[in-house]
């Protein structure tokens, strides 16, 4: 969906199960003759990321350092509508003095939020590494249907904001831990 066309020929799923699936179609390559499958674009109605920094226009931007193998821009590209939130919201002159840190562009994205350790319990690659207990209280929870609903309206439906949700999942001294370095 990211490279505009509705279907990807591919030869690994020969001989699996998978080549079953309703997204998949058996067909002939038009060069060669082989036979291939064809995967239907994945092709998202919206896209919803946790970024660096960004622009109030929505030019999404990273540190130089992060994790190269990200496939945040292509998702994006593909989406319908993208949200993201970013633990910075900047001035737009500081993102066109480093225009190569942007990896998601403003013509991509729907809406840009400001929130700060929104990535939480996950990680923001160099700002700061995941929350492992608060990882394992989820994966706890998610084991049975009371349990996960009981995780569900703590930590998502009752908390009125991220700060709310922050406060209820970890503390202070712990995000702390952390934290690497902050955006500026």
């Amino acid at each position: 969906a990211a490279m505009g066309i509705p279907f990807m020929p591919t030869r690994v799923l020969k001989g699996t199960g998978m080549a079953d699936q309703a997204h998949v179609r058996p067909i002939v390559d038009p060069f060669s003759g082989e036979k291939l499958h064809a995967v239907a674009a994945a092709k998202p109605d919206v896209a919803i990321f946790h970024g660096y920094w960004a622009d109030r226009y929505g030019n999404i931007q990273a540190p130089p350092g992060r994790n190269s193998d990200d496939v945040d821009t292509t998702i994006a590209k593909a989406a319908d509508k993208v949200i993201v939130t970013v633990e910075k919201i900047v001035r737009h002159e500081d993102v066109m003095r480093r225009p190569t840190l942007t990896y998601i562009p403003q013509h991509w994205v729907t809406a840009v939020v400001e929130v700060p350790t929104g990535a939480h319990p996950g990680n923001c690659d160099t700002l700061y590494e995941p929350d492992f207990a608060a990882l394992e209280a989820y994966l706890a929870a998610a084991k049975d249907a009371t349990g996960f609903k009981t995780w569900l309206a703590r930590h998502v439906l009752e908390p009125k904001d991220n700060a709310e949700y922050l406060a209820l999942a970890t503390t202070p001294g712990k995000l702390a831990e952390l934290r690497m370095w902050s955006v500026a």
